[in-house]
């Protein structure tokens, strides 16, 4: 018989150890094996060994891989006594020396093996350097294996939860992490694969249908891709992104493929049935239905998947600080993970509504400054047609509105102690349009008293007294009516149970009390002081002005103004003023004439 021997992970075998009396004795242990009840001879060996090309070996599941020595030894000759008449087996084997021992492809995790106390063991020396080669009189020390895995987990028995079979629990899905207990004030964060979405969306009009779409680029059948699924779920845990909680699908699927007698990652022909299978069997723990993790389309392929992490982030009462650091570390993160995913998982992204409101506050407070100076403008542009277009009265309404919203930045900031977010900022940009009514209303009967005393012979101080006196009177009433019924109406929200409704009651009984108080004292105050008196209205200036030239036009066409005009022929003579009276005898109008009668080319118009 003969016996043909491949050792893995063996290199430079003395010549010697070839003819010694250990390795016929594992020849004709081989021999005996395979040809049992046969009489033994002699046994010898020939040719001599050969070095073959280096064998990678992989660890299936993790992908793990490394390349080692390749030894053919010489055969072995088994010589059989005269007398057996059966058939004499040829006998060919691999050798592990150091390494992990392969199994065929056909072969799984699960198989049947021969017990390790049955394996043959065969001592090779090593050659020493400087000593030649001889045969150790001592057992050489086993070289250290690599750890890698060769057998599946202890795995628990599947059980029954609601009528769908219970994936079984080989790795501990649920991992709460430094002792701390997980309550409601974790925050959920989705890792995703396979799906893309569109970076914009119409603002207004229908949603468009092509909001997302599947990634045809995600392979998870790729044996690569479910390594690296299971590989995530692995080391997440020790990355600083907050992670209490995870509920990752391909752990399951794992244990469900051992269960199935088979191994992970499955197969990329037979992925599909698998997968499919998996879903519709197999019940998560706190992620119900597996299936619920998965996308899949019509012909019944896997086209995109999730992963489920609850991170230590209070999900309602956390800042926008606090969130957007979280979001900063996920971000870091994911961008890694890409950088490192095999092709078909590279294009991850992660999702959390805690996400979204953190985004939006930080939009609203990068445009707080614009969102302001647009809230006075158009406040400002109120102001200019409530008041007929007085600009010195619109700018005393303008300072009011900045000296409560700065009122309303101290109450919100000092006093209550909250820390700006997006409730707040939009309380100062919103209620600023609020607090511009009360002013608006003193300004305007202001306007109307300093109109009566136009006429009168009172000072510019006693005029400034008297209108002032005339708005209190007018307004101070309707005033602290319209704050009160405002306040009355704000004051049962301070009761309600969700904290935006308090803030909201508290920014608005604020801006109320601070607009009421600086329309009935500080804005009179400073009228009193540097109250505008004259009436400087672009509207009514321009009133005047197409008066007077309609009434200059009149005269003209009747020839009222012939004999104040100086006539010439051919050359220009100078024309003489007149004066006529405007309609309300309160402003006057200089005309001069051309050198041809009825000629207004020019025309100068003076408004005092």
């Amino acid at each position: 018989s003969i016996v043909q021997t491949r050792l893995v992970g063996a290199e430079n075998v003395p010549d010697e150890f070839w003819q010694s009396e250990g390795w016929m004795n594992h020849i004709r242990e081989v021999v005996l094996k395979h040809n049992p009840g046969v009489q033994l001879a002699r046994t010898s060996t020939r040719y001599s060994q050969a070095a073959l090309s280096k064998l990678v070996q992989m660890h299936w599941e993790s992908g793990m891989t490394q390349v080692v020595p390749y030894l053919l030894a010489p055969e072995g000759l088994q010589v059989i006594n005269k007398g057996h008449s059966g058939r004499i087996c040829r006998v060919e084997e691999v050798c592990y020396c150091g390494t992990p021992a392969c199994r065929l492809w056909e072969e799984h995790q699960n198989s049947d093996q021969v017990a390790s106390d049955q394996w043959t063991e065969v001592q090779i020396p090593q050659l020493l350097s400087g000593e030649g080669r001889r045969l150790d009189d001592e057992p050489s020390a086993v070289p250290e294996q690599p750890s890698l895995p060769l057998v599946p987990l202890q795995m628990h028995q599947a059980g029954s939860v609601g009528g769908r079979s219970a994936a079984p629990l080989g790795v501990p899905i649920l991992q709460p992490g430094r002792g701390r207990q997980l309550s409601m004030a974790t925050t959920p964060v989705h890792l995703v694969w396979g799906i893309k979405v569109e970076d914009t969306s119409n603002l207004l009009g229908d949603v468009p249908d092509t909001l997302w779409s599947f990634d045809p680029n995600f392979r998870p059948e790729a044996p690569t891709v479910q390594r690296f699924l299971m590989s995530v779920c692995k080391e997440i845990m020790t990355r600083d992104v907050l992670v209490l909680q995870q509920v990752c699908w391909v752990q399951h699927f794992r244990s469900w493929l051992y269960d199935q007698g088979t191994v992970f990652p499955a197969r990329s022909e037979d992925f599909s049935s698998l997968i499919d299978n998996f879903a519709r069997e197999v019940w998560i723990p706190d992620g119900g239905e597996a299936g619920n993790f998965l996308w899949f389309s019509p012909d019944g392929r896997l086209r995109a998947a999730y992963y489920s992490f609850q991170i230590d982030l209070a999900r309602y009462t956390a800042g926008t600080a606090e969130t957007l650091s979280a979001k900063t570390k996920w971000d870091q993160y994911v961008e890694n993970l890409n950088l490192n995913a095999p092709v078909g998982a590279d294009e991850a992204w992660h999702n959390s509504k805690s996400w979204i409101r953190v985004e939006a506050s930080q939009a609203i407070l990068s445009s707080t400054l614009d969102s302001m100076i647009l809230s006075s403008a158009c406040g400002f542009f109120g102001a200019l047609v409530s008041t007929h277009f007085d600009v010195w009265l619109s700018v005393f309404a303008l300072f009011a509105v900045i000296g409560v919203t700065l009122l309303l930045a101290w109450f919100i900031c000092v006093f209550l102690g909250w820390t700006i977010g997006a409730i707040e900022v939009l309380g100062l940009i919103i209620f600023v349009g609020y607090s511009i009514t009360y002013s608006l209303h003193i300004a305007h009967k202001y306007r109307e008293g300093i109109r009566e005393t136009e006429q009168s012979d009172l000072s510019p101080r006693e005029r400034r007294e008297f209108a002032v006196r005339f708005a209190l009177t007018a307004m101070t009433s309707a005033i602290v009516g319209s704050a009160v019924t405002t306040l009355g109406a704000s004051f049962f929200l301070f009761f309600c149970t969700i904290s935006i409704f308090v803030k909201v009651a508290s920014i608005l009984f604020a801006v109320t009390f601070f607009a009421a108080i600086y329309s009935v004292m500080a804005l009179p105050v400073a009228l009193l002081l540097i109250g505008p008196i004259g009436l400087c209205s672009p509207k009514r200036v321009s009133i005047t002005v197409v008066r007077q030239m309609s009434d200059l036009g009149s005269r003209l066409s009747r020839g009222s103004l012939r004999s104040s005009l100086s006539l010439g022929s051919g050359a220009q003579s100078q024309g003489s003023l007149g004066s006529l009276g405007s309609s309300d005898g309160n402003d006057e109008v200089a005309t001069r004439s051309g050198s041809a009668v009825g000629d207004p080319s020019e025309v100068i118009v003076t408004v005092h």
